[in-house]
């Protein structure tokens, strides 16, 4: 087995152990319009991102995936697994996290900020596929 599908299991029973010890400590907020249009654009720009990693998966002759996770020139089975278990794990990270949450007598936004910072990993990561010629394949 590749080196980094050990390294993808061991995060994901990882992530498995973290929401598993933290989903009982904490009663989840019900999604408001804004956290599920959020929530949808993540996803959206996701499969984007999957559909793009197809390609470079069918095309690794000219294309390596720069992804920690992944191989430089992962398979379909590998790039439909990781982005499969990605989108069921982030949603459930933003679901067990609360909406509002006062640190230090400052209010934050732990959903928003979440959501934020995968929306513009995953926008970034869609542009620059898109400006050196990747294209979605599935």
């Amino acid at each position: 087995m590749e080196r980094s599908m050990i390294e993808m299991k061991g995060l994901l029973l990882k992530l498995a152990l973290i929401l598993l010890i933290a989903s009982p400590c904490h009663a989840f907020d019900n999604w408001n319009t804004e956290e599920k249009i959020a929530q949808g654009a993540a996803i959206g720009l996701t499969i984007i991102d999957w559909g793009q990693t197809l390609y470079i998966s069918d095309h690794s002759e000219y294309y390596e995936k720069w992804n920690f996770l992944l191989s430089e020139h992962p398979s379909r089975s590998s790039v439909n697994l990781y982005f499969g278990l990605s989108i069921i794990g982030k949603t459930a990270l933003v679901h067990i996290l609360p909406r509002d949450y006062n640190l230090f007598g400052f209010n934050i936004k732990p959903r928003r900020i979440v959501q934020s910072t995968y929306i513009g990993i995953s926008g970034y990561n869609v542009f620059n596929n898109a400006r050196i010629g990747i294209k979605i394949s599935f």
